[in-house]
C-alpha cells in the first residue's frame, strides 16, 4: 500500500530535501569513521574498475524530484516489491 501511494502521490520537495541531507550525512559519517568504506570504495575502482567517490555528491545533488517519481512509478508498474523479514531473536540463522 505505501508503495502504490507513493508511486501515484510521489513525494515532495521538502521529502526529497530531507532524503538527501539524510544520505549526504550518511556519506559524511563513513568515510570519516570506517575503513570499510575506504576498503569498499578502492575494491570497486581498482578491482571493477568504477569510481563510485569522485562525482558522488555532484550526482546526489541533481537528482530532481521528478526523477525520484518517475522511479517510484516505475517500480511499481513493472511489479517491483521489496519484502522486509524480521525475526525476534538474533541467533536465527536465516
Amino acid at each position: 500500500n505505501i508503495l502504490n501511494r507513493l508511486a501515484n502521490e510521489g513525494i515532495d520537495a521538502a521529502r526529497l530535501a530531507s532524503l538527501k541531507k539524510s544520505v549526504k550525512a550518511d556519506f559524511d559519517f563513513r568515510q570519516e569513521t570506517t575503513c570499510e568504506f575506504w576498503m569498499d570504495l578502492l575494491e570497486n575502482r581498482f578491482v571493477y574498475g568504477k569510481d563510485f567517490y569522485t562525482r558522488y555528491l555532484a550526482q546526489l545533488n541533481q537528482i530532481s524530484l521528478e526523477q525520484v517519481n518517475q522511479a517510484l512509478a516505475d517500480f511499481v508498474k513493472e511489479g517491483g516489491r521489496l519484502e522486509l523479514v524480521m525475526y525476534g531473536d538474533s541467533n536465527h540463522s536465516n
